[in-house]
């Protein structure tokens, strides 16, 4: 039997992330009553220390049965919880990523600003330093195009043309 003793942060975490939409069915309160996990200390689990273990039985490689058998909820509720996680944990982070780009724009236009003046004068080392900021910042907000070959260059295009100059039909 895995165990995994769980921290009070995760179950912060957990508490912070888990939905507390409840269905008023019976079998599902049972199932809430299930003894902790940690008998040493004799409480009832909580939802988000349920989630927190699933996820942790889950990354040490453990089934959605196994996970179900041992906090107490069938194999379908482990797999929800676990997927319902993995969307929580996907859109924060990608919350975190675009709170990220908005902080490295920030700093981009503070030294763009910096060098601005010196660069209008004509300072070539400010231009060059104006240049690779605006760069990156078209980088970071996806504005350069890709790059496409004109028609009829590709690799394809040009060993067929290769092979039909040295056809001897």
């Amino acid at each position: 039997m895995l165990t995994h003793r769980v921290t009070q942060d995760e179950v912060d975490m957990a508490e912070r992330t888990t939905k507390t939409r409840r269905k008023p069915v019976a079998k599902k309160a049972a199932k809430a009553e299930v003894v902790a996990l940690r008998p040493a200390i004799g409480r009832k689990v909580t939802a988000a220390e349920r989630k927190v273990q699933a996820i942790e039985l889950r990354k040490a490689g453990a089934t959605y049965q196994a996970i179900g058998d041992q906090i107490g909820v069938s194999r379908q509720a482990v797999h929800k919880m676990i997927q319902a996680t993995l969307r929580e944990w996907n859109e924060t982070t990608h919350d975190e990523a675009e709170e990220m780009r908005a902080i490295e724009l920030e700093r981009l236009d503070a030294m763009q600003v910096g060098l601005w003046s010196a660069a209008t004068r004509g300072d070539t080392k400010a231009v060059d330093g104006v240049l690779k900021i605006m760069d990156r910042r078209a980088r970071y907000l996806g504005l350069d195009l890709p790059t496409v070959a004109p028609e009829g260059t590709g690799l394809f295009e040009v060993a067929v043309r290769y092979v039909e100059a040295f056809r001897t039909d």
